[in-house]
């Protein structure tokens, strides 16, 4: 959407304007009570890659995913996402803070373990037959692409993410479950919806912050907020204050184009007679 605004003229930045105007009043909306930790923002889009993975893009290089998990690159590990360039990019910072912290197996569990939003969706595609070939990428089954084809993310979970309290995912789901039959688009959608949901009780809703009784995982080192951001509250003892988000004014809409010329005079009708 950057470089479609930057080609086109009024009509695309009205569009693009309006699109993350709405995003940011739902996020405000999903912020106002305190006792809600954080937000959870899933862009959805669907992938043209030939293999049945479900893509989810946090904003993490297909290189370093690789890295991490090859065995041979021993200064890679899952603590490397923190300290790297990626960590003002990567867009479960906040959860990762709040809820894991940043040593090695805090920041596997976040982004692979059963706690994580690949470990809740792939409970809920392992629980029907239809979905049994379809897994998450990252993931336990599968945490690094390799040499699949691979979306990280893009400029809607990046620019969302920046706001405080807002984690993000892109979810990129395969042709097969979307143009295939309609029994497993339903249990695919089924699925997608069931590991939103639960993802979301265990870290964002007030019960997932009352059963988490205040306590904060401590990492090895302190993962600081982008310069886009001040630094949140990692006690959830402390009561939060709710964060007003300016709203976006789109700009009006371009006027519409000129009335089309009147047909030229062409010579006077035949005499019928």
């Amino acid at each position: 959407s950057e470089i479609a605004v930057q080609h086109l003229g009024k009509e695309g930045e009205y569009i693009h304007s309006v699109y993350h105007g709405w995003i940011s009043k739902a996020i405000e909306m999903g912020k106002t009570s305190a006792a809600v930790p954080g937000v959870f923002l899933v862009d959805l889009h669907g992938h043209g890659h030939t293999h049945d993975y479900i893509e989810l893009g946090f904003r993490l290089k297909a290189e370093l995913l690789n890295e991490i998990s090859n065995e041979k690159v021993e200064s890679r590990n899952w603590r490397s996402i923190v300290p790297s360039s990626a960590k003002h990019d990567f867009t479960m910072r906040h959860l990762l803070k709040r809820r894991f912290g940043t040593n090695n197996e805090s920041v596997k569990e976040a982004l692979i373990g059963e706690a994580s939003f690949a470990g809740c969706l792939s409970s809920q595609l392992a629980k029907t037959a239809t979905l049994a070939d379809v897994q998450c990428l990252p993931s336990l089954q599968r945490p690094y692409p390799g040499r699949l084809g691979y979306y990280t993310g893009g400029h809607t979970v990046r620019h969302h993410s920046k706001t405080k309290r807002v984690d993000a995912v892109q979810v990129e789901l395969p042709i097969s479950v979307r143009t295939q039959a309609e029994e497993r688009r339903e249990a695919a959608t089924i699925a997608l919806a069931h590991g939103i949901r639960d993802f979301h009780k265990l870290h964002y809703s007030e019960q997932g912050a009352a059963t988490n009784n205040g306590s904060v995982a401590t990492g090895e080192i302190e993962l600081t907020d982008s310069e886009e951001e001040t630094s949140i509250t990692c006690n959830l003892n402390v009561k939060a204050t709710t964060v007003q988000i300016p709203q976006l004014s789109p700009p009006a809409p371009p006027p519409p184009p000129p009335p089309p010329p009147p047909p030229a005079a062409g010579p006077p009708p035949a005499s019928q007679d």
